[in-house]
């Protein structure tokens, strides 16, 4: 049996909204109807299982950072806790998620090495920190925002959001200029500041740099991963860069007002079927990762490499 969304219940998180803002039929299969895609990208695992280990690296250690050992360790860890989770996965799931896990122990011993000082220096608040804030309409309806912190630690008595980015490309200029409209670190500044009953000073923005070197055609994975290993020792600064971002009480009420309220009013209004239009947006078929998860059931009626989810937010719930 799988879930379905409902605003009061289950409220919005920062992918619902982005979902709900690029196609609202793609959100309506993927949340209404709780279909999810088996297929995944090696981005997008490098990204998860990225984050996965930083989480466990902050939350462990204090004093000094997590060393090579545990890192390998760490990354089998939670391989061995994806293959519980993905019973069902298909070789090539397989393959991607082996590349994860070394590409994991390649890059971040150097990393840990770079930032020592956030074992030893910075005081930690909470580290993958799940909230969950009311949100009360006009005429006094709530509904919940829902999401998942990677950090939050404090400078000066002031709060900071901890954000992790795993890229390709880090555009350091295109992150400032977009800050003000940036909608996973807005919500997550309202929510903290909700919390806290205090204003954050701002974000800091963690990224690493997924490694741009290419496999040459006779090299195995292995020996294109320690080549990746020595150019991370090498380049650090390249691979490994934090931009910082402040924000003013003004700025976020300015974005409260603008988008958070609007959208709020748009969810609610095409939850409680006020809106006599639905239609899916052919733009958002194609993502920069390639396909969107729900081409095929959009454009072939085609479910196969799909499944039903038993919660409506995995990220955030045990939905094993």
């Amino acid at each position: 049996m799988s879930a379905e969304w409902d605003l009061w219940k289950d409220g919005v998180t920062q992918g619902f909204i982005q979902s709900f803002l690029n196609c609202r039929e793609q959100t309506r299969l993927h949340f209404i109807e709780g279909w999810a895609s088996r297929k995944t990208s090696q981005a997008l695992s490098d990204g998860n299982l990225g984050h996965a280990i930083l989480a466990e690296a902050y939350g462990q250690f204090r004093g000094a950072p997590p060393d090579a050992k545990w890192i390998d360790q760490e990354a089998e860890i939670q391989f061995n806790i994806w293959r519980k989770e993905h019973p069902h996965a298909m070789p090539n799931e397989f393959e991607i998620m082996e590349k994860s896990v070394l590409m994991m122990k390649t890059i971040l011993p150097a990393y840990f090495e770079h930032w020592a000082d956030d074992f030893t220096k910075k005081r930690w608040i909470n580290i993958e920190n799940t909230f969950n804030v009311t949100y009360q309409y006009e005429d006094g309806e709530k509904a919940p925002i829902r999401g998942r912190k990677d950090g939050v630690f404090k400078r000066n008595d002031k709060l900071w959001l901890f954000e992790n980015k795993f890229k390709a490309y880090i555009d350091e200029e295109g992150l400032l200029d977009g800050l003000g409209v940036d909608l996973q670190c807005n919500l997550y500044l309202y929510a903290l500041r909700r919390i806290h009953a205090q204003m954050p000073a701002g974000v800091l923005y963690n990224v690493i740099r997924r490694p741009a070197l290419r496999q040459k055609r006779s090299e195995s994975f292995a020996v294109f991963a320690k080549r990746c290993k020595q150019d991370t020792y090498k380049r650090p600064d390249h691979y490994f860069r934090r931009v910082q971002m402040t924000i003013t009480m003004e700025e976020m009420n300015d974005w409260k007002n603008k988008f958070l309220a609007p959208v709020m009013i748009a969810i609610r209004a095409w939850f409680e079927g006020q809106e006599g239009t639905h239609f899916m947006n052919p733009g958002a078929l194609f993502t920069k990762y390639g396909r969107s998860s729900m081409f095929g059931p959009i454009c072939n009626n085609d479910f196969s490499q799909h499944y039903k989810r038993r919660v409506v937010f995995s990220e955030l719930d045990d939905e094993f």
